[in-house]
């Protein structure tokens, strides 16, 4: 992978979601036997938050689905982030498990994460800023 820094309007609100179940990157990845997308290429920069997610919502992490089918609890954590009143987006970090949700203001992200540690007691939650 190649990463590059990219200019945000302001730190993003974020619910980081490990429900306690390793992935085995090894066997995702010899789960997933498709050709990978080819690698995006965002701006160098973002006017405003919304267009952040509107280029993220357009793009999928190639294996989501390999991931889900090793760990089926990864598909409940991206619908509870989904479900979440106020979150934007909600995707799987790297191979899995650790998911995430993007939230318009600190304030949502902590009331998700809240009641998703809740909900969910044996999954690690936490709201963080990502700048």
């Amino acid at each position: 992978e190649i990463l590059m820094p990219i200019a945000l309007p302001s730190a993003l609100a974020a619910v980081l979601v490990y429900p306690s179940q390793k992935n085995d990157t090894t066997a995702i990845f010899k789960k997933y036997d498709q050709k990978f997308s080819a690698p995006i290429s965002p701006p160098a920069a973002f006017e405003k938050e919304d267009d952040l997610i509107t280029f993220i919502e357009n793009k999928h992490n190639d294996l989501t689905a390999a991931a889900i089918e090793h760990t089926p609890v990864i598909s409940n954590v991206l619908q509870s982030l989904a479900e979440a009143p106020t979150c934007l987006l909600a995707r799987m970090s790297g191979s899995g498990s650790a998911c995430f949700g993007l939230f318009k203001t600190p304030e949502n992200a902590q009331k998700a994460a809240h009641d998703l540690a809740h909900k969910h007691p044996e999954w690690w939650v936490q709201s963080c800023l990502l700048a």
